[in-house]
């Protein structure tokens, strides 16, 4: 069986606080922060012959990463339970990604999202088996 993956990246920056962390993190400070989501799909592609159209797909990220553009991450109410760290962010932009509902139809599915705030290191978000539960 085939299987496909489309992997699109876009940017943002921000600044947030981490503080419960015992090093300088705790204070105020900013990234630019990339972000990459896997959409994968199974079997025999469609008459498009694609998973996903690629520019809509970056369209789709775009439009979820312009909510947390220069913005203080620890001031939006996602955050407000959980510190604004890498894992929380690609937690985020998964579940906005669900919601919005473009970038899943005709077989595909959101498989992953990545975020880095500086370029040497990465998270890596998997997606959960679904049974209509978002959060």
């Amino acid at each position: 069986m085939n299987r496909w993956e489309l992997v699109v990246t876009e940017g943002f920056s921000a600044a947030h606080s981490l503080p419960y962390h015992r090093g300088k993190c705790s204070s105020l400070h900013g990234h630019n922060y990339r972000v990459s989501v896997g959409i994968g799909a199974e079997g025999t592609l469609g008459v498009e012959a694609m998973v996903v159209d690629a520019v809509e797909a970056r369209d789709a990220l775009r439009e979820v990463l312009e909510q947390v553009d220069h913005k203080n991450l620890n001031d939006l109410p996602w955050f407000q339970d959980t510190a604004p760290t890498m894992e929380s962010v690609a937690l985020w932009v998964y579940w906005q990604l669900v919601r919005q509902k473009k970038l899943e139809n005709g077989g595909a599915r959101l498989l992953w999202v990545e975020v880095s705030e500086n370029g040497s290191s990465s998270i890596r978000y998997y997606a959960p088996e679904r049974k209509g539960e978002e959060r």
